[in-house]
């Protein structure tokens, strides 16, 4: 599937599955929504002011995804999506997820921790920060080099592992974390004080 077929732009940056099996595909201009048979794009130069989209995460009520201004959010009204400014962010959001009242997402050097509710933004410095989960009331974090347990009621930041190879990408599946390399697959289980390798 492509430009041609309707996709908003051939450069994809992220994909995220919605509870009604929707994919939300960012782009480099802006995002296509796609339920099997036809694109829906959203690149409105009135309420996305910047089409680069960095992540995208599908929440039970809203989607969420980040660009290099800001964190912005989808809300799904009688089948007509609405696309909102939720903050300007002038480092950029680079990850996301949803945990509770807060959403928390990651910019250069920095946890980004925002209130739902008064939309208050609390930051918390975290060298070469790029990836975030939710993991039972923590959240796993991981930078160019390390995986932290990261303890939002005490601020408590927790080292799990020290790689010697630039950490690409994580991924979680139920107590299974997925480490990918510069030059390898690594599979750890997660358990309540820290991860071992299998």
């Amino acid at each position: 599937l492509k430009f041609i077929d309707g996709l908003s732009s051939n450069n994809i940056t992220e994909i995220s599955i919605d509870n009604n099996n929707r994919a939300w595909i960012g782009t480099y201009n802006g995002i296509s929504m796609y339920n099997g048979n036809h694109f829906i794009n959203l690149f409105n130069a009135d309420s996305l002011s910047n089409k680069n989209i960095n992540t995208i995460y599908s929440g039970k009520e809203n989607i969420w995804f980040g660009t290099n201004d800001g964190l912005y959010r989808i809300t799904e009204i009688e089948d007509e999506f609405i696309v909102e400014n939720y903050i300007n962010y002038k480092d950029g959001i680079y990850d996301v997820i949803n945990k509770g009242e807060k959403i928390y997402c990651t910019s250069k050097n920095k946890l980004i921790a925002i209130s739902k509710l008064e939309k208050s933004i609390e930051e918390i410095n975290f060298r070469s920060i790029n990836k975030l989960f939710s993991y039972k009331k923590k959240l796993i974090l991981s930078t160019k080099s390390a995986i932290y347990f990261y303890e939002p009621e005490s601020n408590k930041k927790t080292l799990l592992i020290e790689l010697p190879n630039k950490i690409n990408c994580i991924y979680i599946n139920g107590n299974q974390l997925f480490v990918g390399t510069e030059n390898s697959l690594s599979i750890y289980k997660i358990g309540n004080s820290g991860i071992k390798l299998i």
